[in-house]
């Protein structure tokens, strides 16, 4: 497994929607449209997925932070963010925890000790690629339902 594997994963290369790309161009109050028969809206998404990205920096940072008793305290208490400042400092959050996980790219992907299962840091990162390819699919499939997709920076619509 390479660094640069890696990279390619956290944006989405190929076959998946790059997570940071998925929300270019959204307005804030679109980000909280429901859809009938939808479990959440885009604004649910990105919070849970920063909140899931931020835990595993943390583990990569050594920090151990305190893992939810629940999934639905990973997502946020209302379906759209409050303003568009609440927003825009979740994008830039996430955004950042991106780049964070690109330097941790360039480390010893074989270290162990990051959680309480002697995960790698490889394991974690491939974990957060999942997780984030997972979501931002979700993502993109409601900006589609809603008429809002593709993202400026283009995406794919078949």
């Amino acid at each position: 497994m390479s660094a640069s594997f890696l990279i390619n994963g956290l944006h989405g290369d190929s076959a998946h929607v790059d997570p940071v790309h998925v929300f270019e161009g959204l307005d804030w109050r679109e980000a909280g449209k429901q859809i009938n028969g939808c479990p959440h809206t885009v604004w649910e998404i990105l919070f849970h997925m920063t909140y899931w990205q931020e835990l595993l920096i943390q583990l990569l940072a050594k920090e151990y932070p305190e893992y939810p008793k629940h999934n639905h305290y990973t997502f946020p208490k209302t379906s759209a963010p409050n303003n568009k400042q609440e927003w825009h400092d979740t994008l830039q959050q996430f955004r950042k925890g991106i780049k964070i996980a690109e330097a941790e790219t360039i480390k010893d992907l074989t270290e162990q000790g990051f959680d309480n299962k002697n995960a790698t840091r490889g394991d974690l990162l491939i974990d957060l690629i999942t997780h984030n390819s997972y979501h931002a699919a979700q993502a993109a499939q409601i900006r589609r339902m809603t008429g809002s997709w593709p993202p400026p920076s283009g995406g794919q619509t078949w």
